[in-house]
């Protein structure tokens, strides 16, 4: 069957997309210049768009880093007037590194389309029903499916953040035919179709999951496809530049293509900060090709992938990126957030019956992941008194849930119990999740 495509563009041959990625280089630059963070930087390397002539006169200019957003938060990178943003989204959490990011009317229009774009790509259609399970609110997630959903013409169900169950009775009530999700939630809702004693493809008209937020490893994704036996596409977005639109998996799904119109993609050794050989595994690096409010170069996502170079069997030219393994700095995701160990340090340094010491597990229980906080008591006196113990632990815990989103399980323990018993991973996250054989 031929395949179909939302752009022209997705089969532009390959020497077409370099001489449009170049034009497009050029252009970045010029526009990034004009914010206060690229002009000073630009400044002080002696940099301009009139030194690329190539692609690989990228690498002249320096990386751009989190650090580098967070500390010139909210206006440092904006490109354009004021005037001209009408959106602006964020990291969530009181303690998260702050991160601002503007888009113009043209921005989110082209977000817009690149995500609808990814959605066909799956095979998704007009006639499909979207609901959308991630939160709304200051991350993109949501907002890029909602938008990306209705220009492709789809009925999108704006979910969010609600019980599982509540979801499952709105897939049968609305007969939703595509779920998008963090793949931190595919276990609950496998075990609440369980629980239901459902089957999903069965039950319910859904015939596809795209997952994205967190990575999924293929093992862990087939297992749930096998117990749904419903396909799951992985996608790829990050909050700084677009989340969902940036990379997806087709109907092969042998890898996200990365929409190569819109980013320019390059991998390093994210220790010697150099260059990779294509098809070697390194940290993902992206300069935004067609960002006006706030367009980003050689920015550091910290995550590690490869590139595969050799062609998808789907005919589309954009490249593919490989599952997304590790990352490179201390971010971690458990139950479709993504958290920073900070905000957890920092919502505890608000407690004043606890101390200075901690360690954060992550933990598989009865097949879900969970969050596991140890942590010091001042007084040992709190451990010998079940009705303060027990309101000490609840009050932790709403604390760090009014922060993450995400409910932990709070270990409290004797002070000095770190140091006598050697603990060699304080304040550190020990990740103890079972992995798919």
């Amino acid at each position: 069957m031929e395949v179909q495509y939302w752009d022209s563009i997705e089969n532009v041959s390959r020497n077409e997309l370099k001489k449009l990625q170049l034009f497009r280089l050029k252009e970045t630059v010029q526009r990034a210049s004009a914010s206060l963070f690229y002009r000073s930087v630009f400044k002080q390397h002696k940099l301009s768009a009139d030194i690329i002539h190539s692609a690989e006169d990228l690498q002249r200019f320096p990386f751009t880093t989190r650090s580098d957003i967070s500390s010139h938060y909210p206006f440092g990178l904006l490109s354009v007037d004021r005037c001209e943003v009408v959106r602006f989204h964020s990291s969530a959490g009181a303690y998260a590194p702050k991160k601002g990011i503007f888009y113009t009317k043209d921005d989110l229009s082209a977000w817009a389309s690149l995500v609808a774009r990814s959605f066909y790509a799956t095979g998704m259609v007009s006639t499909d029903i979207l609901q959308v399970m991630t939160d709304f609110g200051l991350h993109t997630t949501s907002h890029g499916c909602e938008l990306g959903g209705e220009e492709l013409g789809v009925l999108v169900i704006p979910a969010g953040n609600i019980s599982m169950h509540r979801h499952i009775q709105l897939m049968k009530e609305l007969g939703a035919t595509v779920l998008y999700l963090p793949a931190g939630m595919l276990a609950t809702l496998v075990d609440t179709f369980y629980e239901l004693n459902m089957s999903p493809s069965v039950d319910t008209e859904v015939r596809q999951l795209i997952v994205g937020e967190d990575p999924i490893d293929q093992k862990e994704k087939e297992r749930i496809e096998n117990m749904l036996k419903i396909p799951i596409y992985r996608s790829y977005g990050i909050l700084e530049i677009n989340s969902p639109g940036m990379a997806i998996e087709c109907e092969q799904q042998e890898g996200m293509h990365i929409w190569e119109d819109y980013y320019f993609v390059e991998i390093i050794d994210p220790e010697k900060l150099t260059p990779l050989p294509s098809g070697e595994w390194g940290e993902l690096v992206i300069t935004t090709l067609n960002q006006e409010g706030m367009p980003l170069i050689r920015y550091r996502t910290g995550d590690i992938t490869r590139i595969i170079e050799e062609p998808c069997r789907c005919g589309r030219t954009h490249r593919r990126i490989d599952t997304i393994t590790r990352r490179t700095d201390e971010l971690f995701f458990i139950q479709g957030k993504a958290l920073y160990p900070a905000q957890i340090a920092q919502t505890l340094q608000r407690v004043p019956e606890v101390g200075d010491n901690y360690v954060i597990y992550l933990e598989t229980t009865d097949g879900n992941d969970q969050l596991t906080i140890e942590v010091e008591v001042v007084d040992n006196l709190y451990l010998d008194n079940y009705g303060k113990l027990e309101c000490l632990t609840k009050n932790i815990s709403s604390r760090i849930f009014e922060e993450t989103k995400v409910l932990p399980k709070i270990k409290l323990v004797q002070n000095n119990h770190f140091s006598l018993h050697n603990e060699k991973y304080l304040k550190q996250v020990v990740d103890r999740r079972k992995k798919t054989e």
